[in-house]
């Protein structure tokens, strides 16, 4: 069924909202082999980063549903993750955190990767769905 763009039709589950849970949700029930429709306000997926990471958990689901380095790909390099806390861009420094190693507790490590490129790694996959449709531009 891919991307529609037109009519709704009848459906065993219908999803409010297209950002990245009711797309993730269409892509499970795929899997599942239940149909699905997605309505989603909005033209397309959000434009704005949002969400600045995906912690190890949702990494670990990224790689079962084989989109895990798709992911990464849209995101900083590993270790990036160091916040420096001041009280303007050059006053005094509070203090400073530091990448957090990957000591190979998980397959799939945490990725510093913002929610636009989150949601549309997941719609590409969306999009080849036999189960699932995504309507934009539409309301409840």
């Amino acid at each position: 069924m891919g991307i529609a763009t037109d009519e709704a039709r009848r459906t065993s589950v219908f999803i409010a909202g297209g950002g990245p849970v009711g797309l993730a949700m269409s892509l499970l029930l795929d899997r599942f082999g239940i149909d699905c429709v997605v309505v989603e306000k909005s033209p397309t997926t959000t434009d704005h980063p949002k969400s600045r990471g995906c912690w190890v958990r949702t990494m670990e689901i990224f790689r079962q549903w084989g989109i895990e380095q798709a992911i990464r790909d849209r995101g900083l390099q590993d270790n990036s993750d160091m916040f420096v806390f001041l009280d303007s861009i050059a006053g005094h420094e509070f203090g400073r955190t530091r990448p957090e190693p990957n000591v190979g507790h998980t397959p799939a490590w945490k990725s510093l990767v913002a929610q636009d490129a989150v949601e549309e790694e997941i719609l590409r996959v969306v999009e080849k769905s036999k189960l699932a449709t995504v309507l934009f531009k539409h309301g409840l």
